[in-house]
């Protein structure tokens, strides 16, 4: 089953793909933020996979991503069985934010129905402050077939009106383009947390923003409308 380049290194996510249990072997290759690690261990609590990274348990939460969908906070002393079936990959989300208590919090709120709708679609996300603007940024988001890369990471300027006022616009990292090299319009760059994010300048017609009906699932709907127009060339 092993399909990797060095037969004694077992890929986890390869069996949880093909929904099989990963054989005991000495060594295990996983992915963690999207990079890929190998460990000589099996069995590792969450802190250990975070120094793979060189990443501080006080600063970061661990998360493992399972088939079928589950998100599952890793603690820091927790232990982690790299040959458990089905685990897929771990992810990371900065804590920075406190509420003066000591206990982790938001940067700010999402409504309910849009918590509802990222947990039913079981979407990697985190919102934070950049330079007192609001965003949410949702990881890995799928793009039509037409532009390259296949999935990137989306991000959205929540509005402090939000959901009264309107989501405007798309933001990816890394940036788009068409696989046949025609050029896409209204595109620019901006900087979000240190980091140039392609802008997708596509905006509602006046009025078109509905308060108590639009949220950020019918705003998605629209960038994957708008990135769909742009794959045809449109």
């Amino acid at each position: 089953m092993n399909t990797s380049e060095h037969p004694e290194i077992i890929d986890i996510a390869e069996y949880a793909a093909a929904d099989k249990h990963p054989p005991k072997g000495h060594r295990y290759r996983f992915f963690l933020d999207k990079a890929p690690y190998i460990s000589d261990q099996a069995v590792l609590t969450g802190r250990e996979i975070l120094a793979f990274a060189g990443l501080d348990p006080q600063h970061y939460d661990l998360f493992k991503a399972s088939r079928g969908g589950r998100r599952d906070p890793i603690a820091a002393d927790q232990s982690v069985d790299l040959a458990e079936p089905g685990t897929e990959r771990f992810f990371t989300m900065k804590n920075e934010h406190s509420n003066g208590d000591g206990q982790e919090a938001l940067a700010f709120k999402l409504p309910a129905e849009d918590l509802a709708y990222l947990r039913d679609a079981s979407l990697e996300w985190e919102v934070f402050l950049d330079a007192e603007q609001r965003w949410l940024l949702i990881r890995n988001w799928p793009l039509p077939v037409g532009l390259v890369p296949g999935h990137a990471d989306i991000a959205l300027r929540i509005d402090p009106n939000y959901p009264m006022s309107q989501i405007d616009m798309a933001y990816f990292l890394p940036p788009l383009s068409h696989a046949q090299g025609w050029a896409i319009p209204s595109l620019a760059t901006i900087q979000v947390r240190g980091q140039a994010w392609q802008q997708w300048s596509r905006h509602r017609p006046s009025n078109g923003w509905r308060p108590g009906i639009d949220c950020l699932e019918t705003h998605l709907a629209y960038v994957d409308h708008f990135l769909a127009r742009a794959a045809g060339g449109q």
